[in-house]
């Protein structure tokens, strides 16, 4: 599988990416129904604890998941919306996939250490799912099938409370059940969702650090022997990048600006959460949620990060090209290329919401002013 087979597998199962005239119908209708599985688990979450009253219900864990489905929601809805610039993005990255062959043979160990780091992430969600979903359905199952004693223990499910229906064997039955249904359509959109952001990123990395080895190998020695041709392949690989990063921009600048932002939020509702929990299944959930929340918001903001550093990299090298040799005409030419270089590729939503590790302090810094103010309530 090439790395574009790759990202297209990712994009695949995630539920936000499709079209409603697409031809395969059975994936139409899965996707339609992900969809409607997700808004209504938000939507009955937020009844539930209208119908509560109490806000403390929430901070004390009985809506654990209610935040964590808001907070997806809000990320499927804000991708569902950028179906265009997904396409956009995607058929510049096929045209750029089809160029450099010989130097991106070069560079296949960091698509290697992409494609290895997408199948640790894919295997730790799957077995967030396996666990909290589907090993406690199979239990209540068996004990069916061999009359075995009211499985009484069930972990924290989506939906806590049916309405209108008392507890017993069938209602645990309707939380495991909407809940198993519920956590395979949320772990199939996350996922989907952070491999894609993940790929996007990655590729718009690796392909600056292609252009700087041209930089560093070929044009460095070509630029005074034949002038032409290297400006010509400098400015067309500048535009070309150039557009990639402004699809990369456009498909997940705000997206991942709210995402961090909200993911703040969740990681302070759960170490405040901790405190009050006194089921252990939940605890580890919760402590789950927290790492995994830690670990995706400290990687986009080092990948933004990244990307910023190999901006100013190619711009430096870019003037320690020997252009001062140049005549002046030729000169004047060769500072088109040099005011390209300059662009800031800082991830960033119309200037707000930046993504990289200045933002990623800023977050942490919030997250504790928030823990010790929920504290102290």
């Amino acid at each position: 599988m090439t790395p574009y087979e790759q990202l297209l597998f990712c994009l695949s199962f995630g539920g936000y990416w499709f079209r409603l005239n697409d031809k395969n119908k059975l994936k139409t209708f899965l996707h339609i129904l992900q969809n409607i599985i997700l808004y209504a688990n938000v939507i009955y979450e937020i009844i539930g604890l209208y119908i509560e009253g109490d806000l403390q219900e929430l901070l004390a864990g009985k809506f654990l998941y209610l935040p964590v489905s808001i907070f997806e929601l809000t990320n499927h809805l804000i991708l569902f919306c950028l179906r265009d610039d997904y396409d956009r993005m995607l058929l510049t990255l096929q045209e750029i996939f089809a160029k450099d062959l010989e130097e991106r043979r070069k560079f296949q160990q960091y698509y290697k250490y992409l494609r290895w780091g997408i199948i640790v992430y894919g295997t730790a969600q799957f077995m967030l799912w396996f666990v909290s979903f589907f090993l406690v359905l199979f239990k209540e199952i068996i004990a069916v099938i061999f009359r075995l004693e009211e499985f009484s223990f069930v972990p924290p499910m989506p939906i806590e409370n049916i309405i209108g229906l008392e507890e017993g064997r069938l209602h645990n039955w309707l939380k495991l059940i909407f809940g198993f249904l519920y956590g395979t359509a949320w772990i199939l959109s996350y996922t989907s969702i952070m491999m894609g952001t993940f790929h996007f990123m990655a590729f718009t990395i690796i392909e600056f650090r292609i252009f700087r080895y041209q930089l560093e190998v070929y044009h460095k020695n070509m630029l005074i022997e034949n002038f032409e041709h290297t400006m010509k392949t400098i400015i067309e690989k500048q535009c070309l990048l150039a557009r990639l990063f402004e699809n990369l921009k456009n498909t997940s600048s705000l997206f991942l600006g709210l995402q961090n932002s909200m993911m703040a939020l969740n990681i302070c509702f759960l170490l405040h959460t901790f405190t009050k929990i006194t089921n252990a299944i939940a605890w580890y959930i919760g402590l789950y949620g927290f790492i995994g929340f830690t670990m995706i918001i400290t990687a986009t903001c080092y990948f933004g990060d990244l990307l910023e550093d190999e901006g100013d990299a190619v711009n430096n090298i870019l003037y320690d090209l020997p252009w001062y040799s140049l005549p002046p005409k030729q000169r004047r030419y060769f500072a088109l290329a040099l005011l390209q270089g300059r662009r800031s590729l800082k991830i960033s939503y119309k200037g707000i919401l930046p993504t990289n590790l200045e933002t990623y302090l800023q977050f942490m810094q919030a997250v504790y002013s928030y823990i010790m103010l929920l504290n102290s309530v």
